[in-house]
Order: C-alpha cells, then sequence, then structure tokens
C-alpha cells in the first residue's frame, strides 16, 4: 500500500507541475505558489532519493515483524511436540 500511495501522489504531483496556472482563476485554490513549490519538490525527492521508492524502514519493519511471528509459530510447534 506505501508503494502504490507513493507512486499515487507522484503522478498527481508531475500532473500538477506540468500544468500551466500562471495566476489563474483557481490557481491561488489550488495552492498557488507554495503548492507548486511542494509538488516540485515532491517530484525532485522521488526521481532524486531512491530510499523514498525503496522503503528501507517498511522493509525492516515487516522483516521485524515476520520474524517475531515466526518464532511464535515455532514455539507453538514446539509446545505441542512436548
Amino acid at each position: 500500500m506505501y508503494y502504490q500511495s507513493l507512486y499515487f501522489f507522484f503522478i498527481g504531483a508531475f500532473f500538477y507541475t506540468t500544468s500551466s496556472l500562471p495566476y489563474g482563476r483557481f490557481y491561488n485554490r489550488l495552492g498557488g505558489n507554495v503548492g507548486m513549490l511542494l509538488a516540485y519538490l515532491f517530484v525532485f525527492s522521488y526521481l532524486g532519493f531512491t530510499f523514498f521508492r525503496r522503503a528501507i524502514f517498511v522493509e525492516l519493519l515487516l522483516a521485524f515483524f515476520y520474524q517475531r511471528t515466526n518464532v511464535l509459530k515455532n514455539l507453538n510447534a514446539y509446545v505441542k511436540a512436548v
């Protein structure tokens, strides 16, 4: 879910940065200069820093939970054998 949501935000920021909204009627309602700056920063960060796309923290968290549940499964099988 992390990868899909991050990619969805990237596509949204990409389309927002490529749209031409030079001080139009709805420019300030859509975020104006701050929104454009954040969109450019997000696109730059997503393409420039690979740890946003790879998500090492999420992988480590999943490995930690897998290790904990695997210990519990093995402990349950050990208790049944004894």
